[in-house]
């Protein structure tokens, strides 16, 4: 794994994006919140590597932070990942649904837009990113104090996506359904042009 010199950056490799904003920000949860670029990384458990330069990033950014703790870190302090195989004591369900079990879950967000690119080096649109996919997802940690709250958040600075996953979203890979289907309309050309098909029957 590529480590910044920056003791609090990270460059992640190959974790999957959940509820991907990273082209057009958003307020959390649909409210009237400030809205920011975020997406949950999926960290699978058994990337020990990628866990251990996290937490590494973790304790650096809250030695960073001292200043603002008043000298000491706090107890209870927070932090940017949750168990992705934590359930709701009351239903037994998933928190943060089936497609996080196995992994911890990382929230990364930003107030400016970060850098988003194709494996082709092409600058990404909507149409490119889907919940499920990977990515590679340079992140920085740094501690806040907000109120009574005190902590440590993930800014997202950039993400190279991949085009590997399978979607976790429900939606099905409209390029692969209609693959194909140019050279079948081609070839069936009379049929999708038929009078009666286009309402022009005699």
């Amino acid at each position: 794994m590529t480590q910044s010199t920056d003791p609090t950056v990270v460059l992640l490799r190959s974790v999957r994006l959940s509820y991907p904003r990273l082209l057009v920000p958003r307020a959390f949860g649909g409210g009237e919140g400030e809205p920011k670029y975020s997406a949950s990384l999926l960290i699978p458990k058994t990337d020990k590597e990628t866990l251990v330069a996290i937490n590494n990033a973790w304790k650096a950014a809250v030695d960073r932070a001292l200043p603002k703790f008043g000298g000491k870190a706090p107890p209870g302090l927070t932090k940017p990942w949750v168990d992705g195989d934590a359930k709701d004591p009351e239903t037994g369900d998933y928190i943060k649904g089936e497609e996080c079990r196995g992994c911890y879950v990382l929230s990364a967000s930003s107030k400016t837009k970060p850098t988003v690119k194709t494996r082709n080096n092409q600058w990404a649109v909507e149409e490119d990113i889907w919940a499920g996919e990977e990515a590679h997802v340079l992140v920085k940690l740094a501690g806040y104090v907000y109120g009574a709250k005190k902590g440590v958040t993930a800014y997202l600075n950039g993400v190279l996506l991949t085009s590997r996953g399978d979607r976790i979203d429900g939606r099905v890979n409209v390029a692969e359904v209609f693959a194909g289907l140019e050279d079948e309309f081609a070839a069936n050309d009379e049929t999708f042009y038929d009078d009666a098909l286009l309402g022009n029957a005699a």
